[in-house]
């Protein structure tokens, strides 16, 4: 229960527009030893600008569409406080405990968190731009579609949190751990990721453009439909990473010694490699950067090579093995993907040559008219 005569004086000085002048006096003039007991309040609206609450306990206050500009809020208690719409640019939450708060739709830009805890926290669409909050703490916390670009975000750990479709360009994320965190459609252009961790994330169609990677953990983590354009992976952990369907590009991938590179690539285009073994090549590290000899394979089964035709035209069309498969089904490729494959081909430089060389090319015109 909060204070009554704490929250009147707040109240009255909330009144004041001068930045709550009397508070901070009686604040500065009083026993720095008294807590400020403001739990589960009702500040619903009010203007609390440049307010002195530093250590303050606020537990479930009720604090949604406040002016909380400049406030000094360090080491305050918020835990399941309702922020919801709430003006914190500018605001001092440094090593504040804001568990399981709801921080919905509130405006934090410039925001200084550092050390803060947000775990469990309710940050949806919330503006968190140039906001600093190295090492805080956001396990479990939803931040969907929240606004954190140009972000410090050195050493936060958003384990298992929620990101999906956030905005994160141009964020610092260096030694950030992001295990198991879901960033589905963020958009992380030019951000720095160096030596973070993202073991088991989900970047589902994420835009991972010109971001710096570089010593990264993305052992099992999902990248599928990902933009990878010029994104640095050197010396990444990729381990059980899954590509597939990389959009616009491609990253700069680690460097493979020379005699596990031979290797990979006698792997890809033995026609012994087991079919499942092909199969996994197809999407996850490193076999991903030799699909153009997977799908050459006559092995390599008929689902996959489907994928990847329109990628590799020429490679799949050297495949011996797909007179016979036309032979068992006339119908087994799609007429849709097959144009799509003829298409690619035809901008082949040697493509008369190409168009004899190869009978899979007029067993592909055949099922392209069919269709």
């Amino acid at each position: 229960m909060a204070s009554q005569e704490q929250l009147e004086r707040l109240l009255a000085s909330s009144q004041e527009h001068n930045g709550c002048q009397s508070w901070k006096q009686w604040r500065r003039e009083g026993d720095w030893r008294t807590q400020i007991d403001l739990r589960g309040a009702h500040l619903n609206g009010i203007n609390l600008r440049g307010a002195h609450l530093r250590n303050a306990d606020l537990r479930e206050a009720h604090i949604n569409s406040a002016d909380l500009t400049g406030a000094n809020l360090r080491d305050a208690h918020l835990m399941n406080a309702y922020l919801n719409n709430t003006d914190l640019t500018y605001a001092d939450l440094t090593h504040a405990d804001l568990t399981g708060a709801d921080l919905t739709s509130a405006h934090l830009g410039g925001v200084v968190l550092s050390g803060a805890v947000l775990s469990s926290a309710d940050l949806r669409r919330t503006d968190l731009r140039r906001a600093c909050l190295i090492v805080a703490e956001l396990t479990g916390a939803d931040l969907d579609d929240a606004d954190l670009r140009h972000a410090n975000l050195r050493g936060v750990r958003f384990r298992d949190a929620c990101l999906r479709g956030a905005d994160l360009i141009g964020a610092d994320l260096t030694y950030a751990d992001l295990t198991a965190a879901d960033l589905t459609g963020a958009h992380l252009g030019g951000a720095v990721l160096r030596e973070a961790h993202l073991t088991r994330a989900l970047l589902t169609n994420a835009d991972l453009s010109d971001v710096d990677l570089a010593g990264g953990d993305l052992a099992g983590a999902v990248l599928s439909g990902v933009v990878l354009r010029r994104t640095n992976l050197q010396a990444c952990q990729l381990q059980g990473v899954q590509f597939s369907s990389l959009e616009f590009g491609e990253p700069i991938w680690p460097e493979m010694e020379a005699a596990a590179w031979e290797a990979l690539q006698d792997e890809a285009r033995s026609p012994a490699t087991p079919a499942d073994r092909l199969v996994e090549l197809t999407t996850y590290w490193p076999g991903y950067q030799v699909r153009q000899l997977l799908v050459a394979n006559p092995n390599l089964p008929q689902e996959q090579a489907i994928t990847l035709a329109p990628l590799f035209p020429r490679a799949f069309l050297s495949n011996p093995v797909l007179p016979l498969w036309f032979m068992e089904d006339p119908n087994w490729f799609p007429p849709g993907v097959a144009q799509a494959v003829l298409e690619r081909a035809r901008q082949e430089p040697d493509w008369p040559a190409l168009a004899t060389q190869y009978a899979a090319v007029a067993l592909l015109e055949r099922c392209a008219a069919d269709g």
